[in-house]
């Protein structure tokens, strides 16, 4: 008996074709933000996280108030068209990045997407505006990224060799960091930029370059507690060639930590280290100054910390002081890094 014969095999099932994947309507909270930093992308904004009661994002140009929920919202909507849906336009990444920055300042691939799309997509004076935005305001992290900092510093380097307002671009950044350090202080981050600002843009003009230690010394005697901001004031006065300028102050500087705000060790630090620079006739003025401190004893104990923090810096002076103009050392070009701290 003949065995039956198989059965005929069946024709392959064509697969289905699956649905192409597409980004959902972008929520109102995402919308939103856009609709504003396009409007006001030549205005630097100061941009704000809003707590817990409030619902809707506020905005009176150029302040914009932010709940911190809508940011969220914004931002997973953002993260979604970045990451998970295929062949976005270069104008949807731009709009994700703008959105991920802003809630994630250390976002780092979406700092090398708008490197990407600067040259043909995005304007260096929008993107600069926009990154005076984030640094400039409020913002739990901003002003201490390293990467925003450092993703300024790329951008003003792609622009620097079309321009030639360098005088006007250093009074520029610094201003920007000086704002930076009003909403954070201790900005080590800025401050270094600012030194690689100076290296890279500074005129070798002698009035330009008195103009720019008197606007920083101006913010020393609003912040004595920084140690960025005297430190800042003290490698310029490093840089200075004009010895009458670093005298002047330096007598100014020891006036203003003992009679306005004394106890601050960051104003201390800064003088003892510059008396090297200043003629000897300057130099026993500033010790016969310091040395009227008189006695601890009797004396409260702020008082008592403030004579002990003179006393050091006369000790220092006499035992240091006396020295020629140092080098200047420049700090690294980290334009394209990370960023450092001083």
């Amino acid at each position: 008996m003949s065995s039956p014969s198989p059965p005929a095999a069946l024709p392959p099932a064509s697969p289905t074709p699956l649905p192409p994947i597409t980004a959902p309507p972008p929520p109102l909270e995402y919308t939103t933000l856009l609709a504003f930093f396009h409007t006001h992308r030549h205005t630097p904004s100061q941009i704000s996280l809003l707590p817990a009661p409030y619902t809707e994002i506020l905005s009176s140009p150029p302040h914009l108030g932010i709940p911190k929920q809508c940011l969220i919202t914004a931002f997973v909507h953002a993260r979604r068209i970045f990451q998970l849906y295929p062949s976005p336009s270069p104008r949807e990444l731009l709009d994700a990045t703008t959105i991920l920055l802003l809630a994630a300042s250390e976002h780092l691939t979406a700092l090398n997407t708008r490197k990407r799309y600067f040259h043909t997509h995005l304007a260096a004076g929008e993107e600069l505006v926009w990154l005076e935005s984030l640094l400039t305001s409020p913002l739990p992290r901003h002003n201490k990224s390293p990467l925003l900092w450092a993703h300024r510093r790329w951008v003003l380097s792609c622009v620097s060799a079309a321009s030639t307002a360098a005088t006007s671009t250093t009074t520029t950044e610094l201003d920007i960091v000086r704002k930076s350090a009003e909403v954070h202080p201790r900005n080590y981050y800025a401050w270094n930029h600012a030194r690689w600002v100076v290296e890279r843009f500074a005129g070798a003009a002698q009035e330009e370059e008195d103009q720019e230690v008197e606007r920083q010394l101006s913010f020393c005697w609003r912040h004595a507690e920084d140690v960025g901001v005297w430190a800042f004031l003290g490698w310029l006065l490093e840089r200075c060639e004009r010895v009458q300028t670093v005298e002047k102050v330096v007598v100014e500087a020891v006036e203003y930590a003992r009679e306005v705000a004394p106890g601050h060790e960051s104003v201390w630090c800064t003088l003892r280290t510059l008396v090297g620079r200043v003629s000897p006739a300057a130099r026993e003025r500033v010790l016969e100054m310091l040395e009227k401190c008189g006695s601890v004893e009797g004396m409260g104990e702020e008082r008592a910390r403030e004579i002990v923090l003179e006393e050091r810096a006369v000790t220092w002076i006499r035992r240091f002081g006396q020295r020629e103009k140092p080098p200047v050392i420049s700090p690294p070009d980290r334009g394209h890094g990370n960023g450092a701290s001083t």
